[in-house]
């Protein structure tokens, strides 16, 4: 009784119903006098049932969390950064040194709240802070799959959280802290398919959570994967 019930009415009740089904099954094999195995055998069934419902849906998710989770690489070389050429179909670098093509006042930028641009290291940057965020109309390819690459300074302090969005769908919420000390850094996050399927421009946006920091962003580029 306690393995059919364990295993009906309560949250990952398969467990004590395997348990108490055995621990039962093996007291009836001792003394052929009790009785209760069909509750036993039943709730052995619907344990078990449950166990690899669970294992199926759990090993599926976690398949699926590592195929999305974001990429990271280091890339400060000229020929690191060419290398990436191949596969970018767009680029957006803040700040006046930019190439024509990169240019921020080419991709729609906008912002809300408080965003500003900056110079660190001899590059530029932006950033938005106390839940501001900036946007930038970017292009995609519409029949294939594609990344959104950002580079990052791996030396941040605490209190940059954002979102980051593409069309309205949230595809990673961006925690930056001593990630790479001493080092830029790319993270590549995998655009879901449907985000682009049919486009050939989305719109791309930091958005910082409540009282944090977004950013600061030193490139933004569409990848192909």
């Amino acid at each position: 009784m306690a393995s059919l019930l364990c295993s009906v009415w309560l949250a990952f009740g398969f467990i004590p119903g395997i348990l108490c089904g055995h621990l039962a099954r093996a007291k009836m094999r001792a003394n052929p006098l009790l009785k209760g195995g069909v509750m036993a055998t039943v709730g052995l069934a619907i344990s078990y049932t449950f166990l690899g419902l669970f294992l199926l849906f759990g090993g599926a998710y976690f398949a699926m969390a590592e195929l999305t989770r974001p990429t990271i690489t280091v890339r400060e070389s000229t020929d690191q950064l060419n290398a990436l050429k191949s596969r970018t179909v767009d680029e957006v670098i803040p700040g006046n040194s930019a190439p024509d093509g990169a240019r921020e006042n080419q991709h729609n930028v906008m912002g809300r709240g408080q965003t500003q641009p900056g110079v660190y290291k001899s590059k530029g940057f932006r950033l938005a802070t106390a839940g501001g965020c900036f946007t930038y109309e970017m292009k995609v390819k519409p029949d294939l799959p594609m990344s959104l690459n950002c580079r990052y300074w791996g030396n941040e302090g605490a209190g940059r959280t954002f979102d980051i969005i593409v069309d309205d769908q949230i595809i990673a919420t961006q925690d930056l802290g001593a990630v790479m000390p001493g080092h830029f850094f790319d993270m590549e996050y995998k655009i879901p398919e449907e985000v682009t399927r049919g486009k050939s421009k989305v719109t791309v946006e930091f958005q910082a959570h409540e009282g944090k920091i977004a950013g600061g962003v030193f490139a933004v580029e569409t990848l192909t994967r």
